[in-house]
């Protein structure tokens, strides 16, 4: 970074502090402002710090299958959409038609998906499409996520705690 110095007031004392975003989310931030000398045009070392992405809970890392969709239970035999969930905050998975990828942010029973990045090819059928529109507009609203007792059963939920995705665990499949 360049420093346009006559911006600066003698006199004062000025500060850098940074943040790292990856998908328009802060990842790795400045603890605190590293002190400017303005004597001096030297280097100046910064460290950050990760932030923002909290480690989910084990139990929700792994690949999941959409069971119910809204009200709709999806046993008509045809794919379903898809999530892995990684202890790194990164999920990857599928609509059917396409694939995705974000980030999710987990504070204890609070979950939020990041920008979710999707291809872009087109559905072939109606069914299917209106699935992934759902699918779609669904991990954006979601604020919180419960599992069952057994952890074969995972639930995502909106801000009124209405149950929009439920996800059976995919045993059969390597967690990330």
């Amino acid at each position: 970074i360049t420093l346009n110095s006559a911006l600066l007031k003698p006199n004062r004392a000025y500060g850098v502090v940074a943040t790292l975003l990856v998908e328009g989310q802060p990842w790795f931030k400045t603890p605190m402002p590293s002190p400017l000398n303005l004597k001096n045009q030297s280097n100046i070392l910064l460290t950050l710090r990760r932030h923002g992405t909290k480690r989910p809970s084990p139990a929700l890392a792994g690949s999941w299958y959409l069971v119910t969709l809204g009200k709709t239970l999806l046993q008509d035999g045809t794919p379903t959409p898809t999530l892995e969930l990684h202890e790194d905050g990164t999920v990857a998975g599928s609509t059917i038609c396409n694939q995705i990828n974000a980030t999710m942010t987990v504070t204890g029973e609070k979950l939020k998906f990041g920008p979710v990045a999707t291809t872009r090819r087109a559905c072939m059928d109606a069914t299917t499409a209106e699935r992934e529109r759902l699918f779609l507009a669904s991990l954006e609203q979601i604020s919180a996520w419960r599992m069952n007792t057994p952890g074969d059963m995972l639930t995502l939920l909106n801000d009124q705690a209405q149950p929009l995705l439920v996800f059976h665990r995919q045993s059969h499949l390597p967690v990330k």
